[in-house]
């Protein structure tokens, strides 16, 4: 799964004719991790498309396309998929990539004692289910084989219309640099990838810095010789460092945009993203496995207001999950979308006071979000709302993006200020939220929400796996298990020295498809 997290984008900066060409990327946080099997932030997710090349990728308009595998086969039954690698693959050292190092990945991916977010990828693979629950534990019984160094056999047990979208999690890993160094393989010096380019530096709160990898198979194709990703601190440093040409490419506070719109003229980028910002609830613990209390809290809160008046920034007030961006998707909402604020209200402090709670007993909250991320602004509007009409008492707990993720990971809130993008231009984000998904951090399980996610998987057309994935949603909707706050429209600036920017939904702008300007 990759998560929706905040983003960092990419861009060059020009430098005179045979200097190398160095691209300044703004950083949000320290990242998580760069192994792909355990990283959930949409920004880890870009730094390793730079760094490993799965089976399928992107084109630079975020398009699935051929990756390592240079076609696929796909048996009558959809049972059976056949990856061709392309010849001549080779790693960052010079050293060949072959069919196995995928299985590897897959196995390792799925494999509970690496303790992946990102197992859904695998749900349709034969016995990934089993292995990932610890009921089979040899993990060659995995749907997943290499009859030769450039083949890869994928066996499901069900056909998956996504099967290819989740291609894009199968990377070649390299099982003796991993089991060599299996606590820090994915640092400097020792981790081996065989994307466009090569981890450089790491310093920590500081910046990541990666180098064209000559091995790359389009090697000649590449136009930056360096991507360094530094860490701001905040959008508003992030600002001052691209206003002072410190960084190419920047994420923008939502209180300027207003003003960039005016000052920064093309560097802006606003860019509608298959995203959502919102509230998770912790529903498998109390207080928030009282479902009157959760829809108490939904009840009071305007999504216009909060956008409009407090986020601003063109971002789009969100009553369902999916963003309304996927043409022939159906528009799933809170069914109290249209009552009056004041009708909503009186029947959420109903519920509140059938839950137990009132002006005598308040419900004490602790609201978890991240530091440095633009999200304090609408959390302190959403809680001061919660106060005003139910008289909740709530504070937030501001932590970093680590601690942050972990918590998350361990269940380890009541409440907490969320996002998801998806680098998947369908409802797939819907899948984090199955029963059996290690990043379901909200505990919502609902047999009839995991039916209707498989019936989306395995659907004859598109028509009617849209309209399985709105069932889900519209269960997972229904149970309040989240509150939706709004869909996100990215503002990132880009120097105008940058060519090759595309805007696309899944927000892929690939360090590999950018050029300078001459």
């Amino acid at each position: 799964m990759t998560r929706l997290l905040l983003l960092s984008f990419l861009l060059l900066s020009a430098t005179p004719a045979g200097a190398e060409s160095v691209l300044r990327i703004e950083a949000p946080s320290e990242p998580e991790t760069l192994d792909p099997a355990k990283s959930t932030g949409l920004y880890e997710a870009k730094v390793e498309l730079e760094l490993f090349e799965a089976l399928v990728t992107y084109d630079a308009r975020g398009a699935i396309i051929p990756g390592a595998a240079e076609s696929w086969d796909i048996s009558a039954d959809g049972l059976t998929y056949r990856f061709h690698l392309r010849p001549d693959l080779k790693y960052s050292n010079g050293e060949p990539v072959l069919a196995a190092d995928f299985v590897y990945g897959m196995r390792r991916l799925i494999d509970p004692a690496t303790g992946s977010q990102n197992g859904i990828a695998l749900a349709a693979v034969d016995q990934a289910a089993e292995i990932e629950a610890g009921k089979v534990t040899d993990l060659s019984r995995l749907g997943a084989s290499a009859p030769d160094d450039r083949t890869v056999v994928i066996r499901l047990w069900r056909p998956s219309a996504r099967l290819i979208d989740y291609a894009l999690y199968f990377v070649p890993l390299r099982k003796a640099d991993i089991e060599r160094n299996p606590d820090d393989w994915t640092r400097p010096g020792k981790l081996v990838g065989n994307g466009a380019y090569s981890l450089g530096e790491w310093v920590p709160q500081s910046h990541i810095t990666l180098r064209r990898n000559p091995f790359y198979r389009e090697a000649a194709a590449v136009k930056i010789d360096e991507v360094r990703y530094i860490v701001a601190g905040s959008p508003a440093t992030a600002l001052k460092m691209f206003r002072a040409d410190e960084l190419d490419i920047s994420e923008l506070p939502r209180t300027e945009i207003e003003w960039a719109k005016a000052n920064l003229g093309a560097a802006l980028k606003a860019e509608p993203e298959i995203g959502i910002y919102m509230v998770g609830l912790n529903v498998g613990a109390a207080p928030m496995n009282d479902p009157k209390l959760r829809r108490a809290l939904a009840l009071v809160v305007d999504q216009a207001v909060l956008t409009q008046k407090v986020v601003r920034g063109d971002q789009v007030p969100a009553y369902g999950f999916i963003a309304p961006l996927l043409p022939g998707y159906p528009a799933v909402s809170e069914a109290f979308k249209d009552m009056a604020m004041a009708e909503r209200i009186a029947e959420a402090r109903k519920l509140y006071a059938e839950a137990g709670y009132g002006p005598g007993n308040p419900l004490k909250l602790s609201v978890m979000l991240a530091k440095g991320r633009d999200w304090d602004r609408w959390a302190l509007a959403l809680i001061g709302i919660w106060h005003d009409t139910l008289g909740v008492e709530a504070t937030l707990d501001a932590t970093e993006w680590q601690v942050y993720l972990g918590r998350l990971n361990h269940h380890d809130f009541t409440a907490a200020i969320d996002d998801w993008v998806t680098l998947i231009q369908a409802p797939s984000l819907l899948d984090e939220y199955r029963s059996t998904s290690a990043s379901n951090e909200l505990q919502f399980k609902s047999v009839a929400y995991d039916q209707a996610l498989t019936d989306a998987d395995s659907a004859p057309d598109l028509a009617a796996e849209y309209a399985a994935y709105a069932k889900a949603e519209r269960l997972l909707i229904d149970d309040q298990a989240i509150i939706p706050v709004y869909h996100l429209v990215t503002h990132v600036l880009v120097s105008p020295k940058v060519q090759g920017w595309i805007a696309n939904p899944a927000d892929t702008h690939r360090a590999r498809y950018l050029s300078l300007a001459p």
